[in-house]
C-alpha cells in the first residue's frame, strides 16, 4: 500500500520555501533565543529559574545548553512557557522535497545500471551518453517509490 502523506509535497515545498527565505533573515541570536528574550523582557536568571521552578544555577545551564545545541526539545518547552513564548519547532529541508526525490531516485537508477556497465567495459562494449541517459530515465521510471530510501 502506498504512503499517503498527510500534506502533498508541493504543498510542503511551498511552506519550506519560505521558511527557508526567513531563516536566512533571522539567525539566531548570538546568547540564544532563551537568554535574548529574558532580557529583552528585563528578567533576571533568578526570576527566570523561579518561573522554571529550578535553581538559578540551572536556569543558566539551560541557557547555555541551549547555545551548545544540547538543550532537550522538552526543556526547551518548558522556558518558552515561563518566558511567555511558544516553540515553533520544524524541519527544513535544504533542497525542496521533489528535488531530494528526484536525485534519490536517479542515484538509484545510477546504482541499478553500474553492474551493467561494467560488465559492458569489460566486454568493451560502451553505450552512447545519450543511451544511458534514456536508459536512467527508464529506470528511475520503474523504481518503486517505497524502496526509495532502503539503502543509506
Amino acid at each position: 500500500m502506498p504512503l499517503r502523506p498527510r500534506y502533498p509535497r508541493a504543498v510542503l515545498d511551498r511552506w519550506f520555501a519560505a521558511m527557508r527565505s526567513r531563516d536566512r533573515e533571522r539567525p539566531v541570536p548570538n546568547g540564544g533565543w532563551i537568554r535574548t528574550i529574558r532580557t529583552a523582557l528585563g528578567m533576571t536568571t533568578g526570576q527566570f529559574a523561579k518561573r522554571l521552578g529550578v535553581s538559578q544555577s540551572t536556569a543558566v545551564e539551560i541557557e547555555q545548553s541551549e547555545i551548545r545545541g544540547s538543550l532537550q526539545l522538552s526543556t526547551l518547552k518548558r522556558a518558552a512557557e515561563a518566558l511567555d513564548c511558544t516553540v515553533i519547532y520544524a524541519l527544513v529541508p535544504r533542497t525542496s522535497l521533489q528535488q531530494a526525490v528526484d536525485a534519490r531516485t536517479r542515484l538509484v537508477a545510477h546504482r541499478q545500471r553500474a553492474a551493467v556497465d561494467h560488465t559492458m567495459l569489460l566486454e568493451d562494449q560502451r553505450v552512447a551518453t545519450e543511451e544511458i541517459e534514456a536508459e536512467l530515465d527508464e529506470l528511475a521510471r520503474r523504481i518503486n517509490p517505497r524502496t526509495l530510501w532502503n539503502d543509506p
